[in-house]
């Protein structure tokens, strides 16, 4: 909310304009029959939840949670045309292994929006350190695909892997512990280096200072190097357990 102060709730006008539901459940929760908020909202009508702004809602058929309100984070209704920030809601599984906990998001975002969800999150994103963690990771993704919760129409997951900034080799950037050296010749599948594991796909890593995995691939589950600009899923790792 650097530059706008609203950010859009699932909240929204009924078709018959008697008042306001959560347009995902139908579950209504405000009554045109009742006064506009007027103590800053937090208060129930008919037992259900609202926070509206004073004399709100107002214009609009639409729900936004305002920064800039008095009381800050109040709602209000605007147009269909506002633009504003938004607030989602998944639903997602963490997957425990070794005391890290993952989660295959089901959204897709260029390579800074996948580590910023991860960071916003309390972790970042995935590091494949061995094998065993990379077979986990692609029977949980591979579980996950054939189920329709990700990887239905885009094929490629973010993990934490940067080219180093010398462009000598790949490192993990969170630990910036390096993985993968110029010297050697490029992926054939799964290997070391030095000791280090890694997983690229043969000719990889090619274009790009960005890591993937990528289910399409053959063999699936490889990695790849992308663009900045990529959109793809990501995977994020936190450790421990999550709040």
């Amino acid at each position: 909310m650097t530059s706008h102060n609203d950010a859009y709730i699932d909240a929204v006008k009924t078709s018959d304009g008697t008042g306001w539901e959560w347009s995902t459940t139908h579950f209504k929760f405000y009554f045109n029959t009742t006064q506009s908020g007027s103590d800053g909202g937090s208060y129930a009508q008919n037992g259900k939840y609202n926070n509206w702004n004073i004399y709100q809602p107002n214009i609009g058929n639409y729900g936004v949670v305002a920064s800039d309100l008095e009381p800050a984070w109040s709602w209000k209704s605007v147009t269909a045309s506002t633009v504003a920030h938004y607030i989602c809601q998944i639903k997602v599984t963490w997957e425990n292994y070794r005391g890290r906990f993952f989660i295959f998001s089901p959204l897709t975002a260029n390579h800074a929006g996948a580590k910023s969800a991860c960071v916003g999150l309390g972790g970042h994103l995935a590091i494949i350190p061995d094998a065993e963690t990379q077979a986990f990771i692609q029977t949980k993704g591979a579980a996950y695909k054939s189920a329709g919760k990700w990887m239905t129409s885009n094929y490629e997951a973010y993990i934490d892997a940067v080219k180093t900034s010398d462009g000598t080799g790949w490192e993990w950037s969170t630990t910036q512990d390096k993985f993968y050296f110029n010297t050697t010749q490029r992926g054939r599948g799964p290997n070391k280096q030095n000791g280090k594991y890694n997983n690229w796909n043969i000719y990889q890593p090619n274009l790009g200072d960005y890591g993937i995995i990528a289910s399409d691939l053959g063999p699936a589950w490889n990695w790849k190097s992308v663009s900045a600009s990529t959109v793809a899923h990501y995977i994020c790792q936190i450790q421990g357990m999550p709040l």
